[in-house]
């Protein structure tokens, strides 16, 4: 018993140690664009996407970035563009490497989910309606 409970605190301190060392190496925080709510993921090839709402026409829209290595993002894309509010994109990727983004719309009057879809991340479907408030 005293044998693994010496492993157990010996590991423990390890990894307590390793990860001390890990938080150190933190960045500055590097202020990228004036938006709200991201949501990011790094693809099966190591690229981040990072999808949020910004400034658009009329209300917010939803744009994405992306970057090969965290430190150089490409300028941001609208995704959607009318006079209601898009809000709060998540994004995520398949099993088999397309793209799917929910979102919040208002362009129906109310706030309703709708759904995107890419191949590549560059060329996305029209915005699917998949709820619809009552």
């Amino acid at each position: 018993m005293k044998k693994r409970v010496f492993i157990f605190i010996l590991l423990t301190l390890f990894f307590a140690a390793s990860g001390a060392v890990a938080a150190s190496e933190w960045s500055a925080p590097k202020f990228l664009i004036g938006a709200s709510h991201p949501s990011m993921i790094q693809d099966d090839n190591g690229v981040y996407w990072m999808a949020f709402n910004g400034a658009g026409q009329g209300g917010a829209d939803i744009f994405l970035m992306n970057s090969t290595e965290g430190r150089v993002w490409s300028e941001p894309v609208s995704l959607t563009s009318n006079t209601a509010d898009d809000r709060d994109p998540q994004i995520m990727q398949d099993s088999k490497g397309s793209f799917w983004m929910v979102f919040i719309s208002n362009r129906m009057g109310k706030a309703d989910l709708f759904l995107k879809r890419s191949d590549d991340g560059v060329s996305w479907s029209e915005a699917l309606q998949i709820t619809k408030d009552p």
